[in-house]
């Protein structure tokens, strides 16, 4: 019999298509075409049962077979692995491991689990958003350069909770010469004391101010900053400055009178004055004062050594107990180190700096009393100080033009000698007048040496001569040195060959260096 026909095609419609095989190493089928009415032709053939077997095993199991499968890949999502200490080395191309050690290695074996958990870099937990919602919030105004730079340049500063009443009583001794600079340099603007104060009317959640922020309004407290913080400077640098003028002054004027009573550098001058007339053939009666650093370039044409050389030997041979000029010089170091122009204007800056503080004096009524009595002596010690430096600066560069006269500078002169170069001429010429002295000096202990050894080997010669008789002078050969035939006498013969041999053993000694000479402990009187 026929078979029977398939669900549905009695009204019919056709039956549904087979869902698609489940097929993971292809693209998904394409969709079945929509379904046609015909009414008027045979129905199609039905598929096979063997398809229709296989298509309906598929469709019982297919959405459970989806859903094992999603659960397994949630429940088994394999876990990352642990980071690792990495080692940054540049690892050999495989193209150029050809014959090369790398090939031949023997293996090793090793604990593999060991080395990842030595290894193993733990990562940090952040805490950003829990550091962000501990930390109090601040009212920042300024920008972030400005912020640094208050920060930083109060880091060594006393806290802000102390520090208005160390400004108001000038106490130096906890805060020194750089911080005044640094609060000077760090003085608030009219602009961000006006942020600061609009962000404080603002604020409604009483969110405390940056630390920079309240340094400034703190520096805008204080009435008068400016003029404080200049007295409070001009106070505290007020004894260097007196030591950086004061000392220079000194030192001319030491320096003046040492010249004037070096019996060495009269000495010079004089024995240098004679030898220049011989020389020029002329009858001088003076010479400039910067010649004197010329004589080391004057040489004689036999020896080609400079007429220092010749002047100090020869005044040393005249007066052994001739001083060294440097030490006599000794003071003009400093005066060749300092320009006394400059010193006249720091000083005139003393002055003004002393009197807009006097101005400053306005502010007592603000200050305290202690304050306002310490203020108060210091300026007036401070202006009688500053008034005794102007007289002496005076009276010494008087001094100094008198001293100009003395060596015999022409009054239109002086204002191309001040005393700095001046100073420098005398010390360069002491140095070389002590190093020609340390020559002199070393050659005559070197001659004196020479001649006393020749003495003591003329001593021991003489003294070998008398003990020797010397009737008859015997040769090698066996003549006598008047020219008359006597026998060989062998004692002779073997005197003459051990003097012969003595005198080859001294040719071959080797000579003895000589040690250094200390002049400090020479003296040249006792030769």
């Amino acid at each position: 019999p026929p078979p029977p026909p398939p669900p549905g095609t009695l009204s019919g419609i056709p039956p549904p298509p087979p869902p698609p095989q489940l097929n993971s190493s292809g693209p998904p089928p394409p969709p079945p075409p929509p379904p046609q009415l015909n009414t008027s032709g045979p129905p199609p053939p039905p598929p096979p049962p063997s398809m229709m077997k296989k298509n309906n095993i598929p469709e019982m199991h297919f959405n459970e077979q989806c859903v094992s499968v999603q659960r397994s890949e949630c429940q088994t999502l394999p876990k990352p692995p642990p980071k690792l200490v990495k080692l940054h080395w540049r690892p050999i191309p495989v193209h150029c491991l050809a014959n090369t050690m790398w090939q031949n290695l023997p293996q090793v074996s090793y604990e593999k689990s060991k080395f990842e958990t030595l290894f193993t870099v733990e990562e940090k937990i952040r805490k950003h958003s829990i550091e962000s919602v501990s930390k109090p919030k601040e009212i920042l105004v300024l920008d972030t350069n400005r912020s640094n730079q208050i920060n930083i340049g109060i880091k060594n500063l006393p806290s802000i909770s102390k520090l208005k009443v160390l400004i108001e009583e000038m106490d130096d001794k906890i805060i020194t010469r750089e911080g005044v600079e640094k609060l000077q340099s760090l003085m608030p603007c009219e602009e961000e004391i006006t942020a600061i104060k609009d962000a404080q009317k603002e604020n409604s959640e009483d969110i405390p101010l940056g630390t920079a922020e309240q340094f400034l309004l703190l520096l805008n407290s204080i009435s008068g900053l400016e003029c404080r913080l200049k007295l409070w400077a001009f106070k505290v640098d007020f004894k260097a400055m007196e030591k950086d003028i004061c000392e220079p002054l000194k030192s001319l004027k030491d320096g003046m009178t040492k010249v004037k009573e070096s019996r060495t550098f009269a000495k010079i001058l004089s024995l240098t004055l004679e030898v220049g007339n011989v020389l020029n053939r002329s009858q001088a009666k003076g010479f400039q004062l910067d010649y004197l650093c010329k004589l080391s370039w004057v040489k004689d044409t036999v020896t080609k050594k400079p007429l220092l050389y010749h002047i100090m030997k020869e005044l040393i041979a005249n007066d052994p107990h001739v001083a060294d000029l440097s030490a006599d010089f000794i003071d003009l170091v400093a005066v060749s180190r300092n320009d006394y122009d400059q010193l006249q204007s720091n000083l005139q800056g003393m002055e003004e700096e002393c009197i807009n503080s006097l101005g400053y004096m306005k502010l007592a009524a603000r200050y305290n009393n202690e304050t306002s009595d310490l203020v108060s002596m210091f300026l007036t010690n401070a202006a009688e100080r500053i008034m005794s430096m102007k007289t002496v600066i005076k009276l010494v560069i008087s001094e100094y033009s008198k001293f100009l006269s003395w060596v015999g500078m022409q009054a239109h002169l002086h204002k191309d000698y001040p005393p700095k170069k001046t100073a420098a001429i005398l010390v360069e010429f002491g140095k070389e007048t002590t190093e020609m002295r340390k020559l002199i000096l070393t050659e005559i202990l070197k001659e004196n040496k020479r001649k006393e050894k020749m003495k003591t080997f003329d001593r021991s010669k003489s003294t070998a001569e008398k003990g020797t008789p010397r009737t008859h002078r015997i040769r090698r050969s066996g003549k006598s040195l008047d020219g008359k035939n006597t026998s060989p006498n062998p004692r002779a013969d073997g005197l003459e060959a051990f003097l012969d041999a003595a005198a080859v053993d001294l040719k071959k000694t080797k000579r003895r260096r000589s040690k250094k000479i200390n002049l400090d402990d020479f003296d040249i009187s006792t030769m």
